[in-house]
């Protein structure tokens, strides 16, 4: 009989969690991707909200800052500020030039990522 320690078991749910994460954002990324670039900003912000950060670039394009979903999430015995950052880059015209996750924390529900849990991609 195999015996599996505390610490083996700990570190192996760890190790899948994480490798899980570095495939989740690619697809969230593509599905952004796929919904907004090409359309008017209007549609994201009618959908998730006014930018929390706005920054004008000298070419006259913007980048928008999104702290989506941002809360306290209980771990444990400890709390954790859990958000989904996405940032857009949008033409002077307003329409969409690319759209990534820049960053994403765990989730407070059954989702691997706070942003699988605010961003609505179906």
């Amino acid at each position: 009989m195999i015996r599996l320690t505390a610490a083996f078991v700990t570190a192996l749910v760890i190790t899948i969690t994480l490798s899980g994460c570095h495939t989740i954002v690619p697809e969230m990324d593509a599905g952004l991707s796929e919904r907004y670039v090409g359309r008017s900003i209007d549609d994201f912000i009618i959908n998730h909200g006014s930018p929390t950060s706005a920054s004008s670039l000298t070419d006259g394009r913007a980048v928008l800052d999104w702290r989506l979903g941002e809360s306290v999430a209980r771990r444990g015995l400890s709390n954790e500020m859990v958000y989904c950052h996405v940032r857009a880059v949008v033409s002077p015209g307003g329409i969409v030039q690319s759209i990534v996750v820049v960053e994403t924390t765990g989730s407070t529900g059954m989702r691997f990522t706070r942003c699988g849990e605010v961003l609505t991609l179906e």
